[in-house]
């Protein structure tokens, strides 16, 4: 499902409403997987991008 979104992303033809979803969509997966790891790795914390 990320995959098939970046892909979306990638593409110029698509609207910046599907844009900002998709955006969102991957903001939110990236979340779970810093908090998974944050949770079995409490120093990888340190490392976590900001934005």
């Amino acid at each position: 499902a990320v995959r098939s979104a970046v892909k979306r992303a990638a593409n110029s033809n698509i609207d910046d409403d599907e844009k900002l979803e998709v955006k969102a969509v991957l903001k939110e997966t990236i979340g779970k997987f810093w908090w998974n790891c944050n949770q079995a790795s409490p120093i990888l914390i340190e490392g976590r991008p900001t934005s």
